[in-house]
């Protein structure tokens, strides 16, 4: 389970935390094992579409910016995602996150 400590969520994101929520990928500093960012997938015809899940989306990046773990998004109609996460990892690296 990513997310332990669950004091900083709402009564919402704990809800949603304890359902079978999930993040597509998460790359983990190989020192300490924390995570170093995540990676979220996003299928057009689904995300596009779909009300409900923007909503869950949102819950979820303010999830992730609460425990100050950086997040990319893809859509499955984008191009150039292999330069998006190489900079965004460079980002994070300059940063001091690892």
């Amino acid at each position: 389970m990513l997310i332990r400590d669950k004091t900083m969520l709402s009564e919402v994101e704990k809800k949603f935390v304890a359902r079978d929520s999930h993040l597509d990928f998460i790359i983990y500093n190989r020192m300490d094992k924390s995570p170093f960012l995540a990676v979220e997938v996003d299928g057009y015809e689904y995300h596009a579409n779909n009300p409900e899940q923007l909503k869950k989306d949102r819950i979820k990046d303010g999830i992730l910016k609460k425990y100050k773990i950086p997040l990319v998004r893809f859509s499955t109609i984008q191009s150039q995602e292999e330069k998006r996460l190489r900079e965004k990892l460079t980002n994070i690296r300059h940063r001091g996150y690892c």
